[in-house]
């Protein structure tokens, strides 16, 4: 996973997200309120780094080598289930998209959950052939134990087809695998909603309340987040430029997956295949009217198989094939590299210009923890000020409680503004400082009382 080496150095801010995972084990910083769509498990892949060091850049690192090594383990086992050159092709389409690049010095979920579910299909798949094969049977069960920390909800739709099929072979040890392995994610997640948010069912309420689930059918939002430059499109107006040659791959999948399932005789690891990355890819297009691209990372890496598949399959029929497939696949890298710039740079834009806010933060208006920001990037300033995160971008007034009851005990307030407020009384006793052009964002810090905790 070297190709995510330059976003990884460069980007020297964590986001939203990433700050809420980030924050619950990372030396020196203040945990962020894990919300009801949350699960622990990329969290406490990002422990080993956060218990050692705050650092942006040391944490983007770790989680480069974790992706490289995830990428290695997740189509390892696909070599002893189909045509060894299809894994390799498959691992290389894969690290062509963009999202596989930039995602893997990131600290999302999604990423991760990929390699964990094509892992755990391709143990399963070698579980169904030898289900005495221990080996396959607990790597199988790890598998989607990892898959299910990360995200409950993705793992359970990707072993769906799986546990289908084992129950109509009658293949109880691979189904009790995958059960035992789901189970880790749902007790876990279960156990929270228990002790935080009144049970399971209030916890999904909650959920869905937080990512606006709308029944339907939305696929314009999926196609409209390929080519960014926004890594969330939400509303879709923030992606509604598209450039065909960046796009153009997602309506060729289903073609070529059907093309390399059909150039086989054993189709059923590519079916299990298909049939998980579809299923998983259903569950976002029929519940949200808006889109990530990061959440289909696991529906492409899965599809990557079949699409091996019949690229391998065409290079051989004739030479003229394998030179229009060569043609296709350099300009599908040009387009992943085009959008991957305009993303990367568009983030950066953005990190560049909190890097600056945080400077005159901690410069001329003296934050210091302890403390907490309100306002406009105040989860990302948070995290390398060493503040107090509030998963609340709205902007109190100066009087606002929360803003009081922060003062009174005993930590420094920051309250960000888009434009600057009026004079006396409302500013009284705040430091002040524009944190941009003229026009621009203002800063306003309150110290806490003397003699305060």
């Amino acid at each position: 996973m070297t190709a995510t080496l330059p976003f990884a150095v460069r980007a020297r801010l964590l986001l939203w997200d990433e700050v809420v995972y980030a924050s619950q084990f990372a030396v020196g910083t203040i945990p962020a309120r894990m919300t009801a769509p949350r699960a622990w498990g990329m969290p406490l892949l990002l422990a080993p780094a956060d218990v050692l060091t705050s650092s942006v850049q040391a944490i983007r690192l770790y989680l480069t080598a974790l992706s490289g090594l995830g990428m290695y383990l997740a189509f390892r086992p696909w070599l002893r289930v189909v045509e060894p050159w299809v894994v390799p092709v498959a691992a290389g389409l894969f690290t062509t998209l963009w999202t596989t690049v930039l995602y893997g010095s990131m600290a999302y979920p999604n990423l991760m959950l990929a390699f964990a579910g094509v892992a755990g299909l391709g143990y399963a798949c070698r579980a169904l052939v030898g289900p005495s094969d221990r080996w396959a049977l607990a790597a199988l069960a790890t598998a989607f134990a990892v898959a299910s920390m990360l995200r409950p909800t993705d793992a359970s739709f990707l072993a769906a087809p799986l546990l289908a099929v084992c129950a109509a072979r009658r293949a109880w040890r691979p189904m009790f695998g995958v059960s035992l392995g789901l189970a880790v994610g749902w007790v876990a997640w279960a156990g929270v909603a228990f002790l935080r948010f009144g049970g399971p069912i209030a916890r999904l309420r909650l959920s869905s309340q937080v990512t606006d689930v709308i029944l339907g059918f939305h696929p314009i939002p999926i196609i409209q987040a390929l080519d960014g430059p926004n890594l969330q499109c939400r509303p879709t107006a923030l992606c509604g430029d598209l450039h065909a040659l960046e796009v153009i791959w997602w309506f060729a999948l289903p073609v070529l997956v059907a093309a390399g399932i059909m150039a086989v005789r054993d189709r059923l690891p590519y079916l299990l295949a298909a049939s998980s990355a579809t299923l998983l890819a259903l569950s976002y297009l029929v519940t949200l009217d808006w889109s990530n691209p990061r959440y289909l990372i696991p529906t492409y890496a899965l599809l990557a198989l079949p699409v091996a598949s019949a690229l391998v399959a065409g290079t051989r029929r004739h030479r003229v094939v394998a030179v229009v497939i060569s043609i296709a696949l350099l300009l599908h890298v040009a387009g992943q590299v085009m959008t991957y710039r305009r993303v990367a740079d568009h983030e950066l834009r953005l990190q560049t210009v909190l890097l600056r806010q945080d400077m005159i933060l901690e410069g001329s208006l003296r934050v210091a923890s302890p403390c907490v920001v309100f306002g406009p990037g105040s989860v990302e300033l948070s995290f390398i000020s060493h503040c107090r995160p509030v998963l609340d971008t709205s902007v109190p007034s100066l009087t606002d409680d929360r803003v009081q009851a922060a003062l009174a005990s005993g930590e420094q307030v920051v309250v960000i503004e888009r434009s600057p407020l009026g004079g006396p009384p409302s500013v009284s006793g705040w430091r002040q400082a524009r944190l941009g052009p003229t026009g621009g964002t203002w800063a306003y810090v309150a110290d806490p009382p003397l003699g305060r905790p």
